[in-house]
């Protein structure tokens, strides 16, 4: 067999190998029928912990007003180099999410007072402080949540109950974070009268 056979052979069993490996992609992608999974650690049924905290225009509130709503509470910090590049993904998703009246984001900021935050988002696409980010009233409240490292998010069902938990940095812009959190918002339990 000539040298130029054996050339033109090794190239057809490549273009074949890579028609097969093209088909069964696309076999696959249409079974999956989406984007990959968002990566969850789902958590043992109980309820969220008390939770109290302060708005930008000073405003005090708890996690127990938010009764009725899936809310996802977001631990960060604007010393946290993780931080800075997830929480402008957050706060754009917690926007479009917050239009359906059933979803709350709290972007509660550890040790930092309103002067750092506001530093911290100067430059950013907020020309102010948005209304997801608040302060806690108590300090180790992210401890009771179970958070050790920054960034860490939590999720909560409109019963009160502590479902999910994402842990360290996400692109909650990926197609699979949006789709996760709409699948959570149409299966959410409906609220009980108080927690």
């Amino acid at each position: 067999m000539s040298r130029r056979r054996r050339l033109w052979i090794g190239i057809a069993v490549l273009v074949a190998l890579q028609g097969i490996a093209l088909a069964v992609y696309t076999l696959k992608s249409r079974e999956g029928g989406g984007p990959p999974p968002f990566p969850v650690e789902v958590l043992s049924a109980g309820a969220a912990p008390e939770l109290a905290f302060t708005r930008s225009d000073g405003s005090k509130a708890t996690l127990a007003n938010l009764a009725g709503k899936v809310v996802l509470v977001h631990f960060w910090a604007t010393w946290c180099e993780p931080c800075r590049d997830e929480l402008p993904t957050l706060l754009a998703l917690a926007t479009e999410l917050e239009r359906s009246g059933t979803f709350e984001l709290l972007a509660i900021a550890i040790e930092d007072d309103w002067d750092e935050i506001r530093l911290f988002l100067n430059g950013s696409i907020h020309r102010s402080i948005p209304r997801s980010i608040v302060r806690p009233d108590v300090a180790d409240v992210h401890r009771r949540f179970g958070a050790r490292k920054l960034p860490d998010s939590y999720l909560v069902d409109p019963t009160g109950t502590l479902v999910e938990r994402f842990q360290g940095a996400r692109d909650w812009q990926a197609a699979a974070a949006r789709a996760h959190l709409t699948r959570v918002l149409d299966a959410a339990p409906p609220a009980s009268p108080a927690r």
